[in-house]
């Protein structure tokens, strides 16, 4: 699911695996279906369908990317009662993080995997597989486990940039306390 997920989706059946490429929207499904035909790939199967609500049986791993973090856990909660069948998945937030990462960690997904990327703006790719629940702390649930345990660069550079950026109004009391937050977690991930 997301922008470009027709090449993912080429590139994960040109390496074997088997595909479910969803849209819930005709043009870019007729877009998505055209790019994965015109690919010469086989093991595609394209559907227009909502979210996750198209699971065949031996669905095991999910890839949920190129959106809002909220549209990513609204996805994951309409579809709360398949997701016991799936052993992994993998997002990509645009934005919003802390929401799908947050909703996965609580139902016992561990972040095994991933890292932050930058084009044009800085976010996640985040791998998560069934495991049992844990205690995460709040900068864990923020941005995931697994790059702040790596001191993930782009994580770092991300939080740079954004006190940077709101550093000329720092006078501000609600800018001070976002730019002293912002600080302490630049510590903790750097540490």
């Amino acid at each position: 699911m997301g922008a470009d997920h027709g090449q993912f989706s080429i590139y994960l059946a040109f390496h074997g695996h088997k595909v479910i490429a969803v849209e819930n929207k005709i043009g870019p499904f007729t877009n998505l279906k055209t790019n994965c035909d015109n690919s010469g790939v086989a093991g595609i199967l394209c559907v227009l369908e909502n979210g996750l609500d198209y699971l065949e049986p031996e669905t095991n791993c999910a890839c949920i990317l190129g959106m809002g973090g909220t549209t990513i856990y609204s996805i994951l909660k309409k579809a709360e009662n398949n997701l016991s069948q799936l052993n992994t998945i993998i997002i990509e937030p645009q934005s919003d993080f802390i929401t799908p990462i947050e909703y996965l960690l609580s139902l016992g997904y561990e972040n095994v995997g991933g890292c932050y990327i930058y084009e044009k703006r800085y976010y996640p790719i985040l791998k998560f597989v069934k495991g049992e629940k844990k205690v995460y702390n709040s900068l864990q649930k923020k941005y995931g486990p697994y790059p702040i345990l790596n001191r993930d660069e782009n994580l770092v550079e991300m939080i740079k940039k954004e006190m940077r950026m709101i550093y000329p109004y720092i006078d501000q009391p609600s800018t001070r306390e976002k730019y002293d937050l912002l600080d302490k977690e630049l510590e903790e991930i750097t540490a």
